[in-house]
């Protein structure tokens, strides 16, 4: 049975989320979360306008791919399973960055078109903050 002085440590517990994580313990993972990186990049019209952008997360990573692509662009075919391809591009033509859709037919089982995105410009990595 537990003594008064346990019955009152435990009362002055803080509550909420993963107060049995210190207790118990170990780390509490859900509040040692940080800011994530953000990365710059440089974006350069064919026109010669450049501006910064600051990224981060998938859209970062997805501006790296279609960069390394060059003109033979990015389908959601050859990216892992699962993501919302789309909802990147999404995000990073509202960060300003030009990107074409084109469309390619496909055969087999399922056929039909999927989108290949390609950059419209040039982008090159600044660094990360």
């Amino acid at each position: 049975m537990a003594s008064n002085h346990d019955a009152r440590s435990l009362l002055q517990q803080r509550t909420g989320r993963g107060c049995l994580a210190g207790s118990a313990g170990t780390s509490n993972l859900a509040q040692l979360t940080g800011r994530r990186q953000s990365q710059e990049w440089r974006i350069t019209q064919p026109s010669g306008e450049e501006w910064i952008v600051s990224l981060t997360g998938r859209p970062a990573w997805l501006l790296s791919l279609l960069a390394d692509a060059g003109a033979r662009g990015l389908s959601a075919r050859d990216l892992p399973a699962g993501l919302r391809v789309s909802g990147y591009v999404h995000r990073l033509r509202c960060q300003g960055v030009p990107i074409v859709t084109g469309h390619q037919s496909h055969g087999g089982t399922f056929p039909g078109h999927h989108a290949v995105y390609r950059l419209d410009c040039m982008a090159e990595p600044l660094g990360k903050t």
